[in-house]
């Protein structure tokens, strides 16, 4: 018998429930896993005294400097079995426009005997695309953000705009397993990160005066994707700790993203050449 124990103060009448939160739930009773909105402590104590046997695992979760895992292979393991049981299979070993490494290192290999011959020959490009919101955090001018990127880096294609909330559990899913760059603001919608493929990139927008680029920056490395962020900002600990002292996190949290399409253009160009050394095919 599993349970998965929350709060009291998350039961369903008291949050406001994704899609995703619907996702996780779902993939909770198809594993028999039970949701218990009770305090830890107690729970525990009171089958302790009907005698039961109990293994506890719990990853701290701190707000400040982010996602803790108990086992190394957690988010690994997390993915496979999600991606199984959603018909995903397919997405399992895919990364670099391959779907194994053994294909990526043939495919490496017959790519390096084509430049000595002058015939190269690289992998597909890395697919960037571009998440935001509608209630908080949007991210102005995002489709000009897309056709900017498609000019300055020469691509066949315009990176995506994806608004979140409008997609189910499993096209967010799905999204995530078919985006290599992604550019997004803060927000909890980066919980799907795990479900990116090998040598993935995310590039975290963080509003003015809410630096918290380590709490989904540890999940993102946990998940072995690279991590970067654009503070709109010029000192972020002294803005952020501005702000926190006067309680006011709710409101810079909230505000909308403007970001500089320079600064856009020199973060994704990095993350393009980390994607490119990390499947082996750096031009």
């Amino acid at each position: 018998e599993h349970v998965f124990l929350l709060g009291p103060e998350f039961k369903p009448e008291h949050v406001h429930i994704t899609q995703f939160n619907e996702g996780i739930f779902a993939l909770f009773q198809a594993n028999n896993i039970t949701v218990s909105y009770e305090r830890s402590k107690p729970y525990i104590n009171h089958l302790k005294t009907l005698g039961k046997n109990i293994l506890v695992a719990k990853g701290n979760l701190n707000y400040r400097s982010g996602y803790r895992a108990i086992h190394e292979d957690d988010l690994q393991h997390f993915r496979r079995s999600t991606m199984s049981m959603l018909g995903m299979e397919h997405y399992i070993t895919q990364s670099c426009g391959v779907s194994s490494l053994t294909e990526l290192t043939a495919k490496t290999n017959a790519e390096t005997s084509d430049r000595s011959t002058g015939n190269q020959h690289l992998l597909r490009p890395p697919r960037i695309g571009i998440a935001t919101r509608t209630a908080s955090r949007r991210v102005h001018g995002a489709h000009n953000i897309s056709s900017l990127l498609q000019d300055e880096l020469d691509l066949k294609y315009r990176p995506p705009v994806f608004l979140m909330e409008s997609l189910s559990f499993e096209e967010q899913v799905e999204l995530f397993a078919n985006v290599d760059i992604l550019l997004t603001p803060h927000g909890a919608h980066l919980t799907g990160v795990p479900f990116m493929p090998r040598c993935g990139s995310v590039i975290e927008l963080l509003p003015y005066g809410y630096d918290w680029n380590e709490f989904f920056g540890t999940l993102t490395a946990m998940s072995g994707l690279n991590h970067s962020y654009i503070y709109l900002g010029e000192d972020p600990v002294a803005e952020t700790r501005f702000f926190h002292k006067r309680n006011r996190d709710q409101e810079v949290r909230s505000a909308d993203i403007c970001v500089p399409a320079h600064r856009v253009i020199e973060a994704v160009k990095i993350q393009v050449d980390h994607w490119h050394q990390c499947c082996g095919s750096a031009p």
